[in-house]
Parts: structure tokens; C-alpha cells; sequence
């Protein structure tokens, strides 16, 4: 390890140093789609061919403070890399969680207002949609799910977020079909068909959630 640390430049030590802490928290960066390029090849004499740019190590750093809560400071590099890179759509999604993490939705709202969807990847758009729901903004957050679903339909966990968002939004119907899709795959699930039977209560169905109920205990 020590070898390691003097072979690399600093630039690459930042970038490997910020994955390694997500490693051993046992935690992912807040944009999993959002590859971190390979550590530059080295060449005979020892110095690095590609260079990380400073773009690059701040948006690192960023993500770095806000996995350890330093919001203030977690916001502040994000800025000054968008102010660099201020079409950098992943990380207007990134600096938008972090502001809900540091209770300022009015200003991710703002940020999201920025951001072209159609050019986001899965895990942006299901972090974006995450994001909506918190704000409730419904009806912003349901097309997000559904894309991702559409290219993933066996994505069982952005299923049931798309079931349980459209039940706060009271479309019981929408909600209950979504909740009978994830019945029909994972049956012995019994949080799942709880859900799935407070949704029924809430649609007025009582008759048929009384069986659901019952199927979830001894």
C-alpha cells in the first residue's frame, strides 16, 4: 500500500482515497452510473500519461464530504464544480440530495428545474424521482419510475417506490395493480402484501383485504 501512495500522483490518490472510504462504510457514490474513469496507466518513467483533471477531484471530494454529512462544505465544492461545469447534469441531481439531506428543498427545487431528464441515465433519473417524491411532487416523480421500469421490469424495489408513491397520491387503483405485480413475483413477501392490504383498506375494499391480512400471520 505504501508503494501505492508513491507511485500515483495526488490527484489519483484523491480520487482512489474517496473510493476506498465507500468501501470500507460500505456505502456507493451518490450517482452509481456515474463511472469514475481508470486510474491513468503508468508509463516506463513513472509519470502518469492522463492527468485527473480538477473538475474531476472536486466532484470526487464533494461526494466524499456529503457521505461523511459535511453538507455545508459538500454544497459549497459542488457549486464551484458547476460553476465549472455548469451543464453537468448528474451533479445538479447530486447537489439537489444533498440539499434535502441539509433541509434546503426550496433550493433543490430550484436546481431540478435545471435538469434535462431525457438525457439522464437509470440510476440519475430513479435519484431524481426519489427526490420528487420527497418534495411530493407526484406527478413529476411517476413517468421517472415507469422509464425505469419500462428498460427494467424486473426492478422489484423501484416497483414497489412507484406503488407506494402512487397510494400517497390516492390513485388506489394504479397503486393496487402495481402491488399485484409484486405479489405475482415475490408471493411469500409479507410486508409487501401488507401494503398491498392497507392500500385495499384505503380504497374501501375491507372484504379483500381481510384475506391478504391473514395470509401475513400465524
Amino acid at each position: 500500500m505504501k508503494e501505492f501512495w508513491i507511485k500515483y500522483p495526488p490527484a489519483c490518490q484523491l480520487v482512489v482515497g474517496c473510493l476506498l472510504v465507500f468501501l470500507t462504510a460500505g456505502l456507493t457514490p451518490l450517482s452509481a452510473a456515474q463511472p469514475v474513469p481508470a486510474v491513468p496507466e503508468i508509463t516506463a518513467s513513472g509519470i502518469s500519461d492522463q492527468e485527473v483533471p480538477d473538475w474531476l477531484a472536486r466532484w470526487e471530494l464533494a461526494r466524499c464530504l456529503a457521505i461523511l454529512k459535511r453538507y455545508d462544505e459538500a454544497i459549497a465544492d459542488y457549486r464551484l464544480l458547476l460553476r465549472e461545469k455548469p451543464n453537468l447534469e448528474k451533479a445538479q441531481i447530486e447537489l439537489a440530495q444533498v440539499l434535502h439531506w441539509h433541509g434546503q428543498g426550496a433550493a433543490a427545487a430550484e436546481l431540478l428545474k435545471e435538469v434535462v431528464k431525457d438525457s439522464l441515465g437509470p440510476q440519475e433519473r430513479l435519484l431524481l424521482a426519489d427526490i420528487y417524491v420527497i418534495q411530493k411532487e407526484y406527478a413529476k416523480a411517476e413517468p421517472l419510475y415507469r422509464d425505469v421500469l419500462k428498460e427494467t421490469p424486473q426492478n422489484h424495489q423501484t416497483r414497489l417506490k412507484l406503488a407506494e408513491m402512487l397510494s400517497w397520491d390516492k390513485k388506489y387503483t394504479a397503486s393496487l395493480t402495481e402491488y399485484e405485480k409484486l405479489l405475482k413475483a415475490l408471493p411469500e413477501d409479507i410486508q409487501i402484501r401488507r401494503k398491498y392490504a392497507m392500500v385495499l383498506i384505503w380504497d374501501g375494499q375491507h372484504e379483500k383485504a381481510i384475506p391478504e391480512l391473514r395470509r401475513t400471520l400465524k
